[in-house]
């Protein structure tokens, strides 16, 4: 464990740089005034709502609730309800202008993107709210939450009974299986981490039975190779958090020029996949059990 401590005590560091490349990703800044000519706003219950996520707005739907204003996304799926409804950018960088001409009554944003938004919210005294969505059980509290709000309580029970099922019968099917030990690589633009189960996909990988190697506080650390090969992980998975073609095509030539992966038994057996980044991603969406069925499916059969 000397090895991997030493490299948590750089965690300040490794948040500081990893940061840095993410702002360099979303720098870009989409004009709007096109994008939203016949756009309308709607009203939910006398209040504005603006989801600032595609997650968001998949919550917004199973809740049937009204928006007034939607993110900008170029790999996500909006709901089709929302096609007409005026959109404020992209999550990471959304037009603060765009979102006072809308005066919402509140703004639903995922606390993960909180260190790029939350100056420009306060600058502009803009009413919003944190949400983690970095679990499946934090999506249902949050969706829960949204539901006591709106009253739509009888929305979030029927989804409750159907999670309830569905891990039933997943849960059933996996018990006897034994746990492979698993490590996540998240790409950034440039460079790459790794996750822990307190990520998403890590909460993913924990919830089909894997063993992650990476035990940490932090939703993501540093990688160490020496570590990581001494843990010698059953499968590597690879996700994108952002331009996902352009990523995979990292890990590609990473693996093909850093000789040190050619080591892993899991390099040597053909068990590193590319993970769907529309259904492992920053954050939870209701699509969870297409991801657990298809980690189910590599590590058990």
């Amino acid at each position: 464990m000397i090895v991997f401590i030493t490299a948590c005590s750089n965690k300040q560091t490794t948040n500081n740089s990893t940061k840095d490349l993410a702002d360099k990703a979303f720098e870009e800044t989409i004009d709007l005034n096109g994008i939203n000519t016949n756009k309308i706003i709607e009203e939910e219950q006398g209040e504005k709502i603006i989801m600032n996520s595609v997650a968001l707005t998949q919550i917004a739907e199973v809740l049937d609730l009204k928006l007034a204003g939607i993110p900008t996304t170029k790999t996500g799926k909006i709901p089709e309800r929302y096609k007409n409804i005026f959109q404020i950018g992209l999550p990471m960088n959304p037009n603060m202008e765009v979102i006072k001409t809308i005066n919402p009554t509140i703004v639903y944003i995922p606390d993960n993107l909180e260190d790029w938004v939350e100056e420009g919210f306060a600058k502009h005294n803009i009413n919003h709210q944190y949400t983690n969505l970095r679990s499946v059980e934090s999506l249902y509290n949050v969706t829960k939450e949204i539901s006591i709000r709106y009253s739509k309580e009888e929305k979030i029970k029927k989804l409750e009974e159907e999670k309830e099922k569905f891990f039933i019968d997943y849960n059933e099917k996996i018990k006897y299986k034994q746990k492979p030990k698993v490590l996540i690589l998240m790409g950034l633009p440039g460079s790459y981490v790794a996750a822990s189960e307190n990520s998403y996909v890590g909460n993913l990988v924990k919830l089909a039975g894997g063993e992650n190697i990476i035990q940490s506080d932090k939703e993501f650390e540093s990688v160490n190779m020496e570590y990581i090969l001494s843990k010698e992980p059953d499968y590597i998975l690879r996700a994108a958090h952002a331009m996902p073609e352009n990523i995979l095509a990292m890990f590609e030539e990473e693996f093909k020029t850093n000789t040190m992966w050619g080591h892993f038994k899991a390099v040597k057996e053909n068990k590193v996949y590319d993970l769907d980044y529309k259904i492992f991603g920053m954050t939870a969406q209701f699509n969870y059990t297409d991801g657990l069925n298809y980690l189910e499916k590599i590590f058990y059969n």
